[in-house]
């Protein structure tokens, strides 16, 4: 890491010097730190959800306005399928037709 200070803005004048110089050289010595913090199973799992639930948010109702707007404007053939009702035992249908 380095760092440079270069401001030229002088105060006084030296009429015997005509350069006009006030420079400071220093250094800076840090220790350098690691910082490591092990999550367990169930905090990654927990957070896996929330990032899930984050872009299911975003993503599904998009899906849905598009989906919308696809069978509203025909571009899809579609087939609407009602699923058929319980049928009854064929006795049953012959004792209800005799009375």
């Amino acid at each position: 890491m380095s760092t440079i200070l270069d401001h030229k803005y002088e105060t006084w004048q030296n009429e015997a010097d005509n350069v006009n110089r006030f420079v400071v050289k220093g250094r800076i010595y840090y220790k350098s730190e690691t910082y490591e913090c092990w999550i367990g199973f169930w905090e990654m799992l927990k957070w896996a959800w929330v990032q899930y639930i984050a872009v299911f948010a975003l993503v599904y109702p998009a899906l849905k306005m598009l989906q919308q707007t696809l069978y509203k404007a025909r571009i899809f053939e579609t087939i609407v399928v009602v699923p058929l009702l319980k049928q009854t035992s064929p006795s049953h249908h012959m004792s209800s037709n005799i009375s």
